[in-house]
Order: structure tokens, then sequence, then C-alpha cells
């Protein structure tokens, strides 16, 4: 499993520029996660840059999308309604959400990119995945 985590700031640019490297490290034979919180400070910005946010994970072919918090509902809400016939976006509550449902889910050789402002704290999400790839070395 490989771990880009990019949770220290995030805008709509960097995040466009994060998904399409994703796609890109994770090719044909791999999986692509996509784990994206909260965008902060974008005030009134903020609807229209999920909408296109979440556009860009369906048109890139991201294989799964997990949303953590309420705050990003708008962008889980833009990638569930373009069916693309892989697997659903999952909208998780928290931190603790977003791990369990990872490591319920991850298989070797995915690609799990991890994006959010820094005040979300998704960087605990990458800590908990290579701490468990760790121990299972």
């Amino acid at each position: 499993m490989t771990v880009v985590n990019d949770a220290y700031n995030a805008n709509p640019e960097s995040v466009a520029a994060a998904l399409r490297a994703l796609v890109a490290m994770a090719g044909t034979e791999r999986r692509s996660w996509a784990v994206l919180g909260p965008l902060a400070e974008l005030g009134e910005a903020t609807a229209q840059a999920y909408r296109t946010i979440g556009a860009l994970v369906v048109s890139l072919g991201v294989n799964r999308l997990v949303v953590v918090g309420e705050q990003a509902r708008s962008l889980y809400s833009s990638a569930s309604a373009s069916p693309t016939g892989r697997s659903a976006p999952e909208l998780v509550a928290d931190v603790a959400a977003a791990l369990e449902l990872l490591h319920g889910e991850l298989a070797p050789g995915d690609v799990v990119l991890i994006k959010a402002s820094r005040r979300v704290g998704l960087e605990r999400i990458a800590e908990g995945l290579l701490d468990a790839e760790g121990s299972n070395r």
C-alpha cells in the first residue's frame, strides 16, 4: 500500500493536482483511494469547489472516495450524483470512522491520497494506516 499524506494544506487547485497524481500513481493495476476532508477559508466559493472536486473524482476514475466530515457533504453529494460503476463514495463522520473503513477495505498495492485543510487533522489517518502497515510486516 502507498499512502500519500498531503493533509497539511488544501485548496481546489491543489486537490485537483493531487487527484491527478493519485490516478497516475495507481495506473490501471492498483486501486486509487481519495480520502478528502473539508477545505477551509473558501467562503462563498466552498459549494462550487466541492461540486467541481466531486465531478473531477468521477471523471478521473478514482476507484474509491471517502469524504471525512459533515462539512464536506456537498463534495460527497457531487460525487454520488454521477454513477460510474465504481464503488459508491462514502461519507464518514470523523478520522476514527475513516480509519475503520479503510482498515476493513484496503488491499496490498492500493494507493491512498489523504488531502484536506490542516485544521481537520487528517494526517492522523495516514499515521494510523502506516502504523497498521508496519505491524503487518
